[in-house]
C-alpha cells in the first residue's frame, strides 16, 4: 500500500467492483464490460505530480516509474480487437501477454482471476 493515496486506491477498487457487476448485469444482453489498469499514464495530473512541490514532496518515488520507462502514452487505451476478448469478465493490465490470456481465458473466467474476490478453498 501507498501511504497518502486512500482516496485514490479505493476509488479505483470501487470502479473495478462496478465493472464486474455490470458484466455479469450484461452479459446476458452479449454486452461486455471489463476493467482496464493502464498503471501510470502521462496525463496532466501525472506531470503535476512529477513537478509540483507537493509531488516532489510526498511521491518522491513517482518519477523512478518515468525514468524507468515504466509508464504509457495515453493512446494506450485504445484496445486492438483482441484484448477484450482475453479481459473478459476480468481486469486487465497492458502489459499482460494477450496470447496467453486468451489460451487460458476459459481458465481465468472458471477460477475469477484477475478479479477482486476472496480465494475460498
Amino acid at each position: 500500500m501507498l501511504p497518502y493515496f486512500s482516496a485514490y486506491v479505493t476509488s479505483k477498487t470501487a470502479l473495478i467492483r462496478f465493472s464486474e457487476c455490470l458484466a455479469y448485469e450484461l452479459k446476458p444482453h452479449g454486452i461486455a464490460v471489463f476493467a482496464m489498469g493502464p498503471g501510470t499514464v502521462r496525463t496532466a495530473l501525472s506531470e503535476y505530480s512529477l513537478n509540483s512541490p507537493e509531488g516532489r514532496t510526498w511521491l518522491p518515488w513517482f518519477r523512478d516509474i518515468f525514468d524507468e520507462g515504466r509508464d504509457l502514452p495515453p493512446s494506450w487505451s485504445l484496445l486492438p480487437p483482441a484484448r477484450p476478448m482475453a479481459c473478459r469478465d476480468t481486469t486487465c493490465i497492458p502489459r499482460d501477454d494477450l496470447d496467453r490470456l486468451i489460451e487460458q481465458a476459459q481458465e481465468i473466467e472458471a477460477r475469477k482471476l484477475y478479479s477482486l474476490q476472496v480465494q475460498r478453498p
